[in-house]
């Protein structure tokens, strides 16, 4: 999911995660969450939105 959102020919993306119960969502999330925000604290400017929906 990071390389899909960090590769600029694909841009601009929406991602949704979908799951049952426990899948793992919430997991992936924070993980790409966490790669992206190092992204922005290095070189490259962070210019990504993450929304945690949960109905």
């Amino acid at each position: 999911m990071f390389v899909a959102l960090t590769e600029p020919r694909l841009l601009p993306l929406t991602i949704g995660l979908l799951g049952d119960w426990g899948s793992g969502k919430s997991s992936v999330l924070k993980i790409v969450r966490a790669e992206l925000e190092a992204l922005r604290d290095g070189d490259e400017a962070g210019h990504y939105v993450c929304v945690e929906f949960s109905p």
